[in-house]
């Protein structure tokens, strides 16, 4: 298990300090070292196994990558972008769980299973979707924004979803104690960032904002205790980190001080631990007839077209380029996809066919969008050429 560590650690520093090397190639650094987990574990070679400190250090990386997004947003953008990230989350939740209910009880004629499946397409992996636009340098934008904003809300209507049909097809549970877990995680959610604001108004009234090492070290930690109320009240621990840095962003001298640098260069280490993690985790990928083939291709395409066509519903605010950025952006599910297979593998309710289905959607969509976003990205904020007024 010592070994495993070691190589974990050795492979996502090596990827960690050779951004140059990546750039200078042109190599899409997410989806490679999303392949390189895919290639190191279970599926593959089966040199490291996703055991309990390699999940312990991707959960860090992930609350650190979400707690530099929430450091450096730009509120003005946020607060603008909160009205169409909630029309374009909503959209998204409901355009997958649609045709991904639709495409798995088409072809498997399984009502629970189906539910299950809508569920998993539903999601979209915030830790992913932030450390592509952040990696293609757009996380800023007003697509970066609306991403943030949409992930937020996704992730909650999503864990709700599943709480529910967690407790329907569970005999003993009655909807009325879902509802009412619902109602304190979001009450839970205010007080939070009710404590946080006070937080960070006493950090930055006293000495402590004026040394560099505790005042980081603390935010910090802070991140991890959130991260840890968040998910110990049923909702993502990855929003306890957003929280924790778009409370203490409030509080910073500029939008590019030190912490600011600091905060992102530390997401950038943090990244490939928790991309690797992701890889690893995607074990059975085997595809044995042409009957699981079409399976799997009908919820790949279910969950393509659910995320890609949501930002639709704000066509006014975006060009078509920037809509696709938005859409592609929202597409990888990951460890969401994951958790909520498990689940319904737990509870009987997934067969093997689903479950491969859902392994393979989650690789195809992962892959495709740390391709396609950089690319997108790269397209959008190129300089457009200049219109040469002068006549021959």
């Amino acid at each position: 298990m010592i070994i495993q560590t070691v190589v974990f650690l050795c492979i996502a520093a090596i990827l960690a300090f050779n951004d140059s090397v990546f750039e200078r190639l042109r190599l899409p650094k997410a989806a490679l070292t999303l392949l390189l987990g895919i290639i190191i574990g279970p599926a593959v070679l089966t040199l490291v196994h996703l055991n309990k400190v390699e999940q312990l250090l991707s959960e860090g990386a992930v609350i650190i990558i979400l707690l530099a997004a929430g450091y450096s947003l730009n509120w003005d953008r946020f607060m603008a972008a909160i009205k169409p990230g909630l029309l374009v989350g909503l959209m998204g939740v409901l355009l997958s769980l649609v045709l991904g209910f639709s495409a798995s009880y088409l072809f498997r004629h399984n009502f629970e299973e189906a539910i299950y499946v809508g569920i998993a397409l539903s999601a979209t992996s915030i830790g992913l979707s932030v450390s592509l636009l952040n990696y293609a340098g757009s996380l800023q934008s007003k697509v970066g924004q609306i991403l943030l904003a949409a992930a937020v809300v996704d992730d909650i209507f999503v864990l709700f979803i599943l709480a529910t049909a967690h407790a329907g097809f569970s005999s003993g549970t009655d909807s009325n104690g879902v509802l009412l877990s619902f109602l304190m995680s979001l009450l839970m959610l205010f007080a939070l960032t009710v404590l946080l604001s006070i937080i960070a108004r006493l950090i930055n009234s006293y000495s402590l904002k004026l040394i560099k090492f505790p005042r980081r070290a603390s935010i910090v930690l802070i991140a991890f205790i959130s991260a840890g109320l968040t998910e110990k009240f049923g909702l993502s621990l990855v929003i306890g980190g957003f929280i924790t840095g778009a409370i203490f962003s409030l509080f910073k001298s500029s939008p590019t001080d030190s912490d600011t640098v600091f905060f992102n260069n530390l997401s950038k280490i943090a990244a490939p631990l928790f991309l690797l993690a992701v890889g690893i985790q995607l074990t059975d990928m085997t595809i044995g007839t042409i009957d699981m083939l079409w399976y799997v291709s009908l919820i790949l395409i279910a969950s393509i077209l659910g995320k890609i066509m949501s930002p639709l519903i704000i066509a006014p605010l975006l060009s078509p380029k920037e809509g696709c950025l938005l859409g592609f952006a929202m597409l990888p599910r990951a460890e969401v996809a994951i958790i909520v297979a498990s689940v319904g593998m737990k509870q009987q309710h997934l067969s093997h066919h689903a479950t491969v289905a859902l392994v393979m959607m989650t690789v195809v969509t992962v892959i495709l969008a740390s391709i396609v976003v950089p690319k997108l990205a790269s397209v959008i904020s190129a300089p457009k050429p200049k219109m040469d007024s002068t006549r021959e």
